[in-house]
């Protein structure tokens, strides 16, 4: 069987376009996800009982349903109620909603690692609760979670392949409409297979990288 590879070529422009997509995807996802996660996070550790029983709630439903589900819901169940959302906007909100489950016990972790003697001392200080969480725990929570957080990120951009199944044009479902015109099918999945490859290898050295610079930073 003879391979043909120079089908990636030919196509670079859609490739790139849905490379890029599925980066914007991930950022915007991860963005959304992470100030839902801090939310759902802070309401755990609240002293409100209804508070924590709706964040709780959200966490477990969501952790414990397949993304694909919850993305069939945004974009197929909510057009049952006259609310239409776009395949691209469905997706970051899915996996944002998705990714808020998760973070917030990766959030609620690292806020918890934060030695209570230290919020004592801000207290004792007079500090502004809002000073406090900016300038003391939040410095010090963000030192412990960053390579769950680079993770999850990471874990974001392979996730938004799901997209595919709903018409979003990232990578995955821009090698199926190649394929679709071309019938290279081997060539476009194993093309496929070491783009994702490439992106998460690149997108772990720019973690470790940023770690590293936290660490300076804070030390």
């Amino acid at each position: 069987m003879r391979l043909h590879p120079e089908v990636i070529a030919a196509n670079w422009p859609l490739i790139a376009s849905g490379v890029l997509l599925t980066l914007e995807i991930a950022t915007a996802a991860i963005i959304l996800g992470t100030g839902l996660g801090l939310l759902a996070a802070v309401a755990r550790m609240s002293r409100a009982a209804p508070l924590r029983w709706i964040a709780t709630g959200y966490v477990e439903v969501i952790r414990n349903t397949p993304a694909l589900v919850q993305l069939l819901l945004i974009f197929l169940g909510l057009a049952e109620f006259r609310l239409h959302i776009a395949a691209i906007p469905a997706v970051i909100l899915a996996l944002g909603i998705n990714n808020g489950a998760y973070l917030s016990e990766i959030i609620r972790g690292g806020l918890q690692s934060v030695p209570r003697g230290q919020l004592e001392a801000a207290a004792a200080l007079g500090l502004p609760s809002a000073v406090t969480f900016h300038e003391v725990v939040l410095p010090q929570a963000l030192r412990a979670i960053y390579p769950s957080l680079g993770n999850q990120f990471i874990q974001t951009v392979l996730a938004s392949s799901i997209g595919s199944i709903i018409g979003a044009p990232e990578l995955t479902q821009q090698i199926s409409f190649i394929d679709s015109r071309t019938f290279r099918t081997i060539e476009l999945l194993a093309f496929l297979t070491l783009a994702y490859a490439v992106l998460t290898l690149v997108l772990s050295a720019l973690v470790r990288a940023f770690g590293r610079r936290l660490e300076h930073a804070y030390r």
